[in-house]
């Protein structure tokens, strides 16, 4: 397939580009027909009435040393020491994972508002809250690479970039207020992304989300919420891009917006839908590497290619849950969660430590049900079952197990 889209790669250590590919709907290297969405994923766009800077000045590009390097360090004590990651890529179209100009991620100089270059950034308002505006402006500079360029800028937090620590995948929401403006010229093609990265099996995952993305190059059916799923050469298991579609509510342009994201509930719907893996041993063996907001514009000629301007207020990671919520296993009826989860009859029948383990290592993460199995219910529809069992509850859900399922008894 030609190469016409590019996505990012947050490598341990390291933060790498990645060129993506013109997707049709399969996953692209193993042909496999992707699912249809099973649920309403909590990715939500809502309109903000106001919107006040809250970012501390403390960032620096992946590699502050390397070509195009940079930092600024003056408001880190007051953000613990955790630095913000401001990441430029520019590619090629059709050269996947190789920058144009400068270092992988830091391609291009970011120039200061009021100096000259075609990516931008400023941070406005007092010290310690502070917006940035992300710019890309090819209506007056003309890109060093000339065109035909797709231009990754995104703000991140990255474990390995000093971006301090991150909620586990299983307890990560992020919350982003922001504004989109843009400046369009029909050679130009843009879209506003969220972007989630975690380890776990040994392998980097990618999850990249299209906010907004009118007329962008993948050739997918509109219906489609996955662009891409495939995995990457350089070392990345799994990318995937959801569009879209995929999102509650719609982007408005010049207009203050939030994002929220859920991420676990993102990941559960990818893994049910066999394009993600589950990590060995659960969700508790996984790390949140990175994540990152931002844009990327389609210059499609050298210049006069349009504006693109990303303003963020907020960027809030938060932590939605805690290990600590799971219950006490003596509190925990292994039966019952099994008759609770019909999927799980077959797989796992009467094996008590299997039902244990499979819910401390994947069924609380994924929201499973524990107790929704009524076993009087049962006895009261099965009534031949009343002399045998005398509501013993044990034995009316071992039933319910070994036979009744199968038998295709009511249970309501």
């Amino acid at each position: 397939m030609e190469q016409r889209r590019k996505g990012l790669h947050y490598a341990a250590g390291l933060v790498l580009m990645i060129s993506g590919i013109q997707a049709s709907a399969e996953v692209l290297g193993g042909n496999v027909a992707i699912a249809s969405q099973i649920d309403a994923l909590p990715i939500v766009l809502r309109p903000l009435s106001r919107a006040a800077g809250q970012l501390k000045r403390c960032w620096r590009t992946p590699n502050p040393a390397g070509a195009n390097g940079q930092s600024e360090i003056d408001e880190c004590e007051a953000n613990a020491g955790a630095k913000w990651t401001l990441a430029f890529q520019a590619e090629k179209n059709g050269y996947a994972g190789q920058t144009c100009a400068g270092a992988e991620s830091q391609s291009l100089q970011l120039y200061p508002f009021g100096k000259s270059g075609p990516a931008i950034y400023t941070w406005d308002g007092p010290a310690n809250q502070h917006s940035l505006v992300l710019k890309q402006d090819y209506e007056l500079f003309q890109h060093p690479c000339g065109g035909d360029i797709f231009n990754w800028n995104v703000l991140m937090r990255h474990i390995d970039l000093e971006g301090g620590a991150l909620p586990s995948p299983a307890q990560v929401t992020q919350i982003v207020d922001f504004r989109w403006k843009e400046w369009i010229r029909e050679n130009s093609e843009r879209r506003v992304i969220a972007a989630f990265q975690g380890f776990w099996n040994n392998q980097s995952h990618l999850i990249e989300i299209n906010l907004y993305s009118p007329g962008w190059s993948d050739a997918v059916p509109q219906n489609d919420d996955i662009l891409v799923a495939t995995s990457w050469p350089t070392g990345l298991a799994t990318y995937i891009v959801l569009n879209s579609t995929a999102v509650s509510g719609n982007l408005i342009v010049d207009s203050l917006q939030q994002v929220e994201i859920n991420w676990l509930p993102v990941l559960e719907n990818l893994v049910a839908r066999g394009l993600l893996p589950r990590p060995a041993g659960g969700w508790p063996n996984s790390v949140t590497q990175a994540l990152a907001f931002g844009f990327e514009y389609h210059n499609k000629a050298p210049q006069q290619s349009g504006v693109g301007d990303m303003e963020i207020f907020k960027f809030e990671i938060s932590s939605t849950g805690s290990s600590a919520s799971i219950p006490e296993q003596n509190d925990f009826d292994s039966w019952r969660y099994v008759a609770s989860n019909p999927d799980l009859i077959s797989a796992i029948g009467i094996d008590i430590s299997r039902s244990r383990k499979h819910y401390y290592e994947h069924g609380f993460w994924e929201g499973r049900a524990r107790t929704s199995f009524d076993c009087l219910a049962y006895e009261i529809r099965n009534s031949d079952l009343k002399p045998m069992f005398h509501s013993d509850c044990t034995k009316l859900t071992k039933h319910w197990i070994e036979y009744g399922y199968q038998q295709g008894r009511s249970t309501r």
